[in-house]
């Protein structure tokens, strides 16, 4: 199933400085995502106030077009990453808390696009 949600819900961007890559000791952070939602997929009513609340006021930059609706949402915590298997891992996880947390708001499909960037201790 990860690999279906990989290719159909989640892209992934990665804000690297590859100059600096390798260097010391890097890894990659991740604590803002951005959430896609086609109109055509809101079932009924939605409202921001209760969509917010699910996301714990964590959702900020909401755009409402005709065809989507998108918004990023920041976790509160910085994830760690340094394997491409621990990325599989970290968004599997995070598509299925986002999924629970849009169907608890009646919103039945999503696009995530995942903000990895560049972290150096």
């Amino acid at each position: 199933m990860i690999n279906e949600t990989i290719k159909e819900n989640v892209l992934i961007n990665f804000d690297m400085d590859i100059n600096e890559n390798g260097k010391g000791e890097s890894e990659m952070a991740i604590d803002t995502y951005t959430i896609i939602i086609p109109t055509e997929s809101i079932a009924e009513e939605v409202s921001l106030d209760e969509l917010d609340k699910e996301f714990n006021s964590g959702i900020s930059n909401v755009k409402i077009t005709e065809k989507k609706i998108s918004m990023d949402y920041f976790t509160g915590e910085t994830t760690f990453i340094r394997t491409v298997s621990e990325i599989q891992e970290h968004i599997r996880i995070m598509v299925n808390s986002i999924r629970n947390k849009l169907s608890n708001v009646k919103v039945g499909n999503f696009k995530l696009v995942c903000n990895f960037y560049t972290w150096r201790d």
